[in-house]
């Protein structure tokens, strides 16, 4: 019985902070489809995809967004 009120055990080291993202239905209906295939939550997919595409941003001026 104690058990069920302890909760799912941390995954994680950093702290979290929860982020409304407003995807279209079929943005939104894929990723579930996916996180489904591969037995992982679409958070986990969505942290992932984020972080790697942080990584590969150029520095902020060097990048064609706002370019001259």
């Amino acid at each position: 019985m104690v058990s069920c009120l302890m909760g799912r055990p941390r995954t994680y080291l950093e702290p979290r902070r929860a982020t409304a993202v407003r995807l279209p239905v079929s943005l939104h209906e894929r990723l579930r489809s996916e996180a489904d295939l591969r037995l992982v939550s679409a958070n986990l997919l969505i942290e992932r995809a984020i972080s790697e595409f942080l990584d590969r941003l150029p520095p902020a001026g060097l990048g064609a967004e706002g370019g001259s």
